[in-house]
């Protein structure tokens, strides 16, 4: 027995040895982390500095203009832009008999790898930049409970898709394809196929992300007139509008889609400050600010009006024939109310006239008094009475 019990002794020490072994060599690892750590920042701070600076990194949200006017100049720099591919696509006749086969590629509209394709696709992939940070912003929306806010990833996604659709041409190899597929070219040159694929798609999250702007009166609008000018522009495709016009029609045609693309990407830009200033309060605080100075205002308004108004005055004029002719009746209720203060006056003079009534029929002595005579003087004695008890 007493072997058992150093044997459980000795395995209890052993247990308590390793424990602090293994203790000493984890704070002896965690040190020598810490040490490299902070030889591992020491080292940064001597490339970049303090980390204070860190504070200062700009944000994703500082991308987005919150300036009316620098999304006005902004929106004015694209339509200029604009402006320009057109004109150079118009000079391009005066240059083209200077090469060789007698076009110039970057300034050809209508042509694949042009300015005005690279224009389309940049101003479709910066689009598809803004409606994936609305994603990443509305997301954290607490009052979201069925999730619309998942509308702007689908939105960045087809936009990236258009984008890409631009600068390499997939509508035209999708068209080949349904031709092929189908055996038959839809109105004209098989165009159809890849406007009803987009006519599809588009409208369906089209819909959807109008209600969303709606909250941006601004914004709603420009997206209204992009898909008018995309309708302009897929018209003029298919011959419907302009039809053999040669050079008028393609001048049209894409300069109604990079315009559409330009409003497009101002929508939601507007929508993506509204976004900013919503999540940071400052819609709230605008709204207040507001509401007070219209209080303001309203009240200056009153003040203005009542002092304005011209005083009374009391002066003489002269009489007129008007005068002088009779007034009418008074009101029954006035009749009524005088008839009512007559005969409060008389009840309350009663007492005294039946009073001197008393006295002379008292003087006359022998004289016999009359039932109301002797109503009264019991009236009379019975107001003395009350009046010696009291």
């Amino acid at each position: 027995m007493q072997f058992q019990r150093n044997s459980q002794h000795e395995d209890r020490r052993r247990r308590v040895l390793t424990e602090e072994l293994l203790g000493t060599a984890d704070s002896t690892n965690r040190s020598k982390k810490g040490r490299q750590s902070v030889a591992a920042r020491r080292a940064r701070q001597a490339v970049y500095g303090t980390p204070a600076f860190a504070t200062t990194y700009p944000r994703v949200s500082d991308l987005i203009p919150q300036r009316l006017s620098v999304l006005a100049l902004l929106l004015l720099a694209g339509i200029t832009a604009i402006a320009g591919l057109e004109a150079l696509y118009v000079w391009m006749g005066d240059l083209a008999a200077m090469t060789t086969d007698g076009r110039v590629a970057a300034m050809d509209l209508d042509g694949e790898g042009s300015l005005a394709a690279w224009f389309s696709s940049l101003l479709l992939g910066l689009a598809a930049a803004v409606a994936w940070f609305i994603y990443r912003v509305r997301r954290h929306r607490q009052d979201d409970y069925h999730g619309r806010y998942r509308i702007w990833a689908w939105t960045a996604f087809c936009l990236v898709v258009m984008s890409i659709d631009e600068a390499g041409s997939l509508h035209e190899g999708f068209k080949e394809l349904m031709t092929a597929a189908t055996g038959e070219r839809l109105f004209g040159d098989g165009s159809l196929w890849w406007v009803m694929a987009y006519a599809l798609v588009l409208g369906i999250i089209g819909l959807r992300l109008l209600m969303q702007l709606k909250a941006n009166f601004v914004a709603t609008l420009s997206a209204f007139a992009a898909a008018a000018l995309y309708v302009v522009a897929v018209f003029t495709q298919l011959g419907l509008v302009w039809p053999d016009r040669g050079a008028q029609s393609v001048m049209l045609e894409e300069g109604c889609e990079m315009g559409g693309n330009l409003l497009l990407l101002f929508a939601l830009t507007l929508f993506a400050r509204h976004v900013i200033f919503e999540a940071e309060g400052r819609l709230t605080e605008r709204s207040k600010r507001r509401k007070a100075s219209a209080g303001v205002s309203d009240s200056a308004q009153a003040d203005a009006k009542s002092d304005s108004r011209p005083a009374r005055t009391t002066t003489k004029r002269k009489a007129t024939d008007l005068d002088n002719q009779k007034q009418p009746d008074a009101a029954p209720a006035t009749v009524a109310s005088r008839k009512k203060r007559r005969k409060q006056a008389a009840a309350v003079a009663e007492p005294d006239e039946q009073d001197r009534r008393l006295d002379e029929a008292h003087d006359a002595g022998n004289r016999k008094l009359s039932k109301k005579e002797r109503k009264a003087l019991r009236r009379q004695k019975q107001r003395l009475r009350e009046q010696g008890l009291q």
